[in-house]
């Protein structure tokens, strides 16, 4: 119900585009083989003995979304504020770099982790890892054949970022 209308629109005519299509599928396959693991190779997966205080915030954000609790890792990013969702949609993940931790007020990582949350409960999981990819990776080596996908997905992105914004004023007043 708090989704963005403008989110929710450009999301349909993605699934319609068929470049972004055709990126989405292929980039999903590789994220799943190789990204994921380089990506979380020096991360900590964030449970009730490791990071407990981040792990009950998490289940807060889950329980205030109506959502399962989501895989949440933190990553040594140093100098970066900053958090992420990965995965696929029956595998989503979000990762927290260990500076906002460090920086942030419990209700700011809760909104934070709410935030993260609602892209998972709204279904953007793989068109950010899509794009996250083809900024990061693809780019270097298919610039002007992933630039039609890339252009699409950050006009959406902007928009998922309203509606998630929305999801972290939501886990903070649970």
């Amino acid at each position: 119900a708090y989704a963005y209308a403008g989110d929710i629109k450009v999301r349909a005519a993605l699934d319609r585009v068929r470049p972004v299509t055709l990126a989405v599928e292929a980039t999903v396959r590789l994220w799943q083989s190789v990204e994921k693991a380089r990506m979380l190779g020096t991360a900590v997966k964030v449970t009730g003995k490791q990071f407990p205080r981040i792990a009950k915030l998490v289940e807060t954000c889950a329980e205030a979304l109506r959502i399962p609790v989501p895989t949440l890792y933190v990553s040594p990013n140093i100098g970066s504020l900053n958090a992420h969702t990965f995965g696929t949609s029956e595998d989503p993940y979000i990762v927290l770099n260990a500076a906002l931790i460090d920086h942030l007020s419990e209700p700011e990582l809760l909104d934070v982790i709410g935030h993260e949350c609602g892209h998972i409960q709204n279904s953007h999981v793989v068109y950010m890892t899509t794009l996250h990819f083809l900024k990061h990776a693809a780019n270097m080596f298919l610039r002007w054949s992933v630039k039609p996908a890339v252009l699409a997905l950050n006009g959406w992105a902007r928009r998922a970022e309203i509606t998630c914004d929305r999801a972290g004023v939501i886990c903070t007043r649970h």
